[in-house]
């Protein structure tokens, strides 16, 4: 999927957001799965009003309490996986998507997540990034950290558009 695509896709998902939280989801001690707070850190200052970020790290449950207070209609789950793409490939998964991926490290399957998400009446999905390596190491590999930049452009745009 290109770029454009993807930004169509986020578009078509976001249509009608009153709050949007997106969430960044990893470990950043094992390499390519710190792409979610990665792209966090990128969106810092860059988001209009309604749009919010969140470091989940390692437990992605911490969105369902976010969500809930801040009165978001919209959740992102941003991590990286396994898809057997191109190395930094981007994936917008809808729920159905979420169970025949395996996604994460991480205890609470996302797919669970995005499912608790919506019976709470909330639109969910994963913006999943095609990891290089999930080793312990610090830092993400090069097609990972181009992927974050240019997600997290995407993902400005769209939020600038109302």
């Amino acid at each position: 999927m290109g770029w454009a695509r993807l930004e169509s896709e986020l578009e078509s998902l976001l249509r009608g957001w009153k709050c949007v939280l997106i969430c960044g989801v990893g470990n950043p001690f094992r390499r390519d799965d710190g792409v979610g707070a990665k792209v966090v850190q990128e969106l810092v200052g860059r988001l209009p009003q309604g749009w919010v970020c969140l470091d989940c790290g390692t437990a992605p449950e911490r969105c369902l309490d976010a969500a809930e207070e801040i009165g978001a209609t919209h959740v992102l789950l941003v991590d990286a996986g396994e898809m057997g793409l191109q190395p930094g490939a981007v994936r917008l998964l809808d729920e159905g998507a979420c169970y025949a991926t395996e996604l994460s490290t991480h205890r609470l399957p996302l797919g669970l997540l995005v499912q608790l998400l919506r019976t709470r009446g909330r639109r969910a999905a994963i913006l999943a990034v095609q990891a290089v390596d999930l080793g312990w190491g610090e830092g993400t590999t090069e097609y990972v950290a181009r992927a974050a930049s240019r997600l997290a452009d995407v993902l400005a745009r769209v939020a600038g558009r109302r």
